[in-house]
């Protein structure tokens, strides 16, 4: 059964023994230089994008313009290492102007534990000095306190719209009206469960569309106070439980109203980064991470993370990179992160549309669609040495709810998961033989002719919608693999906000029709 989480105050979702999650609002902030802002433990590229990586970086952002070699990352079980330089942004919050200083250390994989010393002795963060402590790659896998165990949270398009487009993300206390974003509270609840790792499917920043002075003065659209407000102190607990994956979506690209210049300085996957630009390189198309416990005794799962937020025609190459890269072990499972879907959705607002279709050069073409049908031609399942690789499971988000495409178990297709109901106000999605005020429903049918990857053996599938807020946490038997019986290779837990009234499996079910 799904577990419905229950609301602490009027301040979002929690576990009966979580503390209140962080409020959205930014307390005043430290004046003096150095003060710990945020922090937080991310997986990085390595060399190779068609394998593992191995290398897990500690972020944290400083107050000003900060030397980042005047802090000492001490390591249990390993030794010290000295924080470098990633970036400085500016910021702007209740008319003030400032800068930051962002801050990065690679942790090494035998330690157990970190923690963030500065010039005057152990270092706390604002807004609540917490301890600057992160588990160490050693406890990969063993967080959970279960060793065989590995858990993960899969979310997605977390921000807030903003009044101006129907979403209150601060409670009104004056008035009693509640906000209606749910991230902080999803993020303490996703912590409670103390997971091995995050998967973010991509969309941080949202409000700034429709209102550049919601929060507070409009200073500019990517200013550091957009993004301490919208993802850094309302996922604090998240982002301090375990190491994430972070995705990049439609809204962190580098052109036009987007923000993607602070997306690279904080969560870019590659180690080194250009200061002046740093949109200057592409990030990589490509880039995977092996989970599995420390001692080696199972077959790893790899999960590719594939940018396809470019846009146009810049995607193909992050799934050719995905298909072609092959795990070292034959029957070895793997999955994928990306931002669009690879089936889009069923149902938006009443009409079916199973792809993105963008205009290029007065041509109406189907990115990603066409890429992954492209690089995934000859791919196969279960994976084999040498031969392009079928997912198992693949995450995604850029619709606002959940959505689970599961296939027969002989047409070898992956289990698709759109986890866009990360806290951005829900999309309008109108289920067949529905209406609009159902939150949830489920239906069967045939969609050979909207999938993009082989299926040899037909592609009937049952698709369950929920319009609900919420997480999905993911968790694999990592010593026997005997969690096979889940297609994805994970069996999932739907964690849903409360007054959802919705509950996974029992949901009304119905014939998908064909598209109108």
């Amino acid at each position: 059964m799904p577990r419905i989480l229950t609301f602490v105050a009027a301040m979002g979702l929690a576990t009966a023994a979580a503390a209140n999650p962080p409020e959205p609002r930014i307390p005043t902030l430290p004046t003096e230089a150095g003060a710990l802002l945020s922090f937080w433990t991310q997986f990085v590229a390595g060399d190779d994008l068609a394998m593992p990586n191995s290398k897990i970086e500690l972020r944290f952002v400083l107050a000003d313009k900060t030397d980042c070699g005047k802090v000492t990352v001490q390591q249990t079980g390993a030794g010290d290492v000295t924080a470098s330089l990633r970036g400085h942004m500016t910021g702007g919050a209740e008319g003030a102007q400032y800068t930051v200083t962002v801050c990065t250390a690679t942790l090494d994989p035998k330690a157990t534990e970190a923690h963030l010393v500065g010039p005057s002795g152990p270092m706390t963060s604002y807004p609540d000095d917490a301890p600057a402590r992160v588990n160490g790659p050693a406890m990969l896998g063993k967080a959970s306190g279960n060793d065989a165990e590995i858990r993960g949270i899969a979310l997605g398009d977390s921000g807030c719209r903003g009044l101006n487009d129907g979403q209150r993300c601060i409670a009104d206390k004056e008035k009693g009206i509640p906000a209606d974003w749910h991230l902080p509270g999803i993020a303490q609840a996703a912590a409670d469960l103390k997971p091995d790792f995050v998967l973010h499917v991509g969309d941080y920043h949202y409000f700034y569309e429709t209102d550049y002075t919601f929060w507070h003065d409009g200073m500019g659209k990517d200013r550091f106070g957009y993004w301490l407000q919208e993802i850094l102190l309302p996922a604090a607990p998240l982002l301090r439980a375990a190491p994430w994956m972070f995705g990049r979506g439609n809204h962190e690209r580098c052109t036009g109203q987007w923000v993607g210049n602070a997306w690279h300085i904080l969560f870019d996957p590659r180690d080194e980064l250009n200061e002046s630009d740093p949109c200057d390189d592409a990030i990589p198309p490509t880039w995977a991470v092996d989970l599995a416990p420390a001692d080696g005794n199972t077959k790893s799962f790899r999960f590719f993370m594939i940018d396809n937020a470019q846009g146009g025609q810049e995607n193909r190459q992050g799934y050719l990179a995905a298909a072609a890269a092959h795990p070292t072990q034959d029957g070895a499972k793997v999955g994928w992160i990306s931002h669009y879907p690879p089936l889009k959705l069923a149902q938006w607002s009443g009409a079916w549309h199973f792809t993105n279709v963008v205009t290029i050069d007065g041509k109406e073409v189907q990115p990603v669609y066409d890429d992954i049908h492209a690089a995934m031609k000859d791919a196969v399942s279960p994976c084999v040495t040498g031969k392009p690789c079928m997912p198992t499971v693949a995450f995604a988000g850029h619709q606002h709810f959940y959505q689970e495409f599961q296939f027969d178990a002989q047409s070898g297709l992956p289990v698709i998961q759109i986890v866009g109901h990360g806290g951005v106000m829900i999309g309008p999605t109108q289920m067949p033989g529905y209406g609009g005020g159902e939150n949830s429903s489920s239906c069967s049918g045939d969609f050979a002719a909207h999938m993009p990857f082989p299926h040899p053996n037909g592609a009937t599938a049952t698709v369950r919608t929920a319009q609900v807020h919420g997480f999905v946490e993911i968790v694999r038997d990592a010593t026997t693999d005997t969690d096979t019986k889940a297609p994805s290779g994970w069996k999932n837990t739907y964690h849903w906000v409360p007054n959802a009234q919705v509950g996974f499996p029992a949901l009304k079910h119905a014939t998908c029709p064909g598209p109108n």
